[in-house]
């Protein structure tokens, strides 16, 4: 998922240094906001903001923001890491009317996979605001869709088939449909989808505020603004991405020692020229480019050309690769192919009534002296392992083969190559992540996890980690079972390192704990609970990393809560009440025990036990001032949820609002229910 989260130490630094180098052409007025805060958004939709980690707004959405939330047709050029779908759930929920059950905003995807990744941004943003959103898309049944669309939702992600099928069967319903967003326009529109988002257009209320997003802006999207939006804010990126790409994988190339040039199109006609002559002279052997050079360039020399990804484009294809052998000599082109590129494959095979070959995977069992050093290196020749864009089968397809195929002590020396490559990699920006989460490559992560070293093992740990504090990677690390595979390595006994391991596995289980309850729910069934109560009890340095895990326990399921209460973990809440920083979430997790108690009423029996009625005293009495805003809403659940006598009731709530000069707390206090629950106290015998 694309998001505008600022991650930690070197990846915060690279990542907004990448982001102050875009360079922004905007219609008149359109000035960027550099914060959330700034932007009048809901408090309620603020918190969701902050809760999932972002920090800041990124540079596309601190100019688009505002314009959309205004009400205005925007036209923004954004691609894949730049924080387009958190910006998508950030307008739908501020603009979506909640007490109407009612569709009211449409996002139109060209995958199912960017579609239900957009589902469940709005889903976890918006957690705050009730806000209901359903991914439409083929693939599943439509029974479910019709279904959900007739209980009554606020937003549908969805594919231009099958919301436009949707449409048709009278399923959904487009007359409070205030904002369409048509997300990657341009893949879109490559993909064929053009008939279909101009019927499902037809369809919707004539004042409708429209939303392009694109990376490009070919004829076919300007066609489209022309016709369904009305002078569009225009929100456009001056300097290409690609070029961000070229100049890494340059930088990347020279480290090691090769002889590497680059060329984009932000450069100098001036400095192309000097560059192609140092190629053709043979003063670099390695020319890395955009597509500013497949057009009509000729140098006789090139027996290779590597796609290091397939142009969307099929004529662009054929000039790509008619670099290479060139006036009757042989040549070779290099398709790097990850599984979402297949589809661009077998048109470009059709298209040309060719067939490409997928290369053989013993490719480099031939060479293995040297491959260690050579594979971190990212060598185009050699062992063939890693020269392959990160996330490609061929990065992912020989790693088993050729280390079975060495003896022990040059595949330990390999790995830890490989190990620091990928760590290197994890801590780049969102689109070198994303090339590292083809499912091939990270099941194979996770499979060599009983089979390597402790330093190794960390290493590829931290890379993890790295991958799961971005949005983007998220949904990778589950479709590959990741906490099925991470929390088994919490048993590991006493050791080398096993404190950090086990730590980044705890930060990376909570990151994917983030996602939705599912993924709670998982872990819970895997044994992070007493896992993670096991440092909290002992004092161990890795305590901070296991409770936040605990409070997600409390919040995943009622076999969650049960498993808590059996291990111990009410003990812990209680405990933590005296805790300065950790005593707020202490509450709030006891008062969703509480609200969620079964009829045997287990959770109060075992915290009447603890004297929790006089710890709860303690607390509120002992209660820094500014905590109080946090607390008010669990202190309403736990007196109400509570099974007290109403004295009891009566005195936490005379102790929580006594001596307190907030009237705006005693006022939030008495709308919520407390004034008629103590008036009803006061009848009690007790009372």
């Amino acid at each position: 998922m694309a998001t505008s989260v600022v991650p930690a130490g070197r990846s915060a630094r690279r990542a907004a240094a990448e982001d102050e180098k875009l360079v922004f052409e905007t219609t008149e007025g359109v000035e960027p906001v550099a914060s959330f805060d700034e932007m009048g958004l809901k408090e309620d939709l603020l918190r969701g903001i902050y809760n999932y980690g972002f920090e800041k707004p990124s540079a596309i959405q601190q100019r688009a923001l505002m314009p959309i939330i205004k009400g205005r047709d925007v036209i923004a050029q954004a691609q894949s890491g730049t924080g387009k779908t958190s910006m998508i759930a950030l307008t739908v929920c501020q603009l979506v009317d909640t007490a109407s059950r009612e569709v009211q905003a449409l996002i139109l995807s060209p995958t199912r996979e960017l579609a239900e990744q957009t589902e469940r941004v709005i889903t976890v943003i918006g957690e705050n605001i009730n806000i209901q959103v359903h991914a439409c898309i083929g693939g599943k049944s439509v029974g479910e869709d019709i279904r959900k669309l007739e209980h009554g939702v606020h937003v549908v992600s969805g594919t231009p088939g099958r919301v436009c099928d949707m449409i048709k069967r009278r399923s959904l319903r487009t007359r409070a449909i205030r904002v369409l967003v048509l997300d990657e326009s341009d893949e879109m529109l490559s993909r064929g989808f053009k008939d279909q988002i101009y019927d499902v257009y037809r369809y919707l209320p004539p004042e409708l505020q429209v939303v392009l997003i694109s990376a490009t802006l070919p004829n076919e999207i300007l066609e489209i603004t022309s016709k369904f939006m009305t002078d569009p804010v225009k929100i456009l990126v001056k300097r290409d991405e690609l070029t961000l790409e070229v100049d890494w994988l340059t930088a990347k190339m020279v480290e090691f020692n090769f002889t590497v040039s680059s060329m984009h199109g932000d450069m100098p006609q001036k400095e192309r020229d000097a560059i192609m002559s140092n190629f053709r002279s043979g003063e670099t052997r390695v020319l890395i480019t955009t597509d500013v050079w497949a057009r009509g360039l000729d140098v006789q020399q090139v027996s290779l050309v590597i796609n290091y990804d397939l142009p969307n484009n099929r004529e662009l294809y054929i000039h790509r690769i008619g670099r290479s052998g060139r006036f009757g000599r042989k040549g070779v082109a290099i398709n790097f192919v990850k599984s979402d590129d297949i589809r661009i494959l077998r048109d470009i095979e059709q298209y040309y009534s060719t067939q490409i070959d997928e290369m053989p995977m013993n490719i480099g069992a031939a060479s293995t002296s040297g491959i260690a050093s050579q594979t971190a290196s990212g060598v185009l020749s050699g062992s063939g392992v890693l020269n392959a864009r990160p996330g490609s089968a061929t990065s992912s397809g020989l790693l088993s083969q050729m280390v079975s195929t060495m003896n022990a002590e040059v595949a330990r020396e390999y790995l830890e190559k490989v190990s620091d490559l990928l760590l290197e990699f994890s801590q780049a920006d969102t689109t070198v992540k994303s090339y590292m989460c083809s499912q091939s490559l990270l099941s194979r992560l996770f499979q060599m996890f009983n089979r390597i070293e402790p330093p190794i093992l960390l290493k590829i740990l931290e890379c993890i980690n790295n991958l799961s504090t971005d949005p983007n990677c998220l949904e990778n690390l589950q479709r590959a079972d990741a906490i099925n595979y991470l929390i088994p390595n919490l048993e590991l006994k006493d050791g080398p390192l096993v404190d950090q391991i086990r730590s980044e596995i705890l930060n990376a289980v909570f990151n994917l704990c983030k996602i939705n309850k599912r993924r709670q729910e998982q872990a819970a069934e895997n044994g992070i609970i007493p896992h993670s109560m096991n440092p909290i009890m002992s004092d161990s340095p890795l305590k901070p990393h296991a409770l936040p895990l605990l409070y997600h326990m409390a919040h995943a399921s009622r076999n969650s809560r049960e498993q808590l209460r059996a291990h111990g973990g009410l003990d812990v809440y209680m405990s933590l009440l005296d805790h300065t920083v950790w005593s707020v979430t202490a509450l709030d997790s006891i008062a969703v025990c509480l609200v969620h108690d079964n009829d045997n009423r287990k959770v109060e029996q075992a915290l009447l036990k603890k004297d929790a009625v006089q710890r709860l005293v303690k607390f509120f009495r002992c209660c820094a001032e500014q905590q109080f805003a946090h607390i008010l809403e669990p202190f309403l659940k736990i007196i109400t949820s509570f099974g007290m006598r109403a004295a009891q009731i009566i005195r936490i709530s005379f102790v929580f609002i006594e001596g307190r000069k907030s009237s705006r707390i005693n006022t939030t206090l008495a709308v919520n229910g407390l004034t008629p629950l103590l008036i009803v106290s006061l009848d009690h015998q007790d009372a």
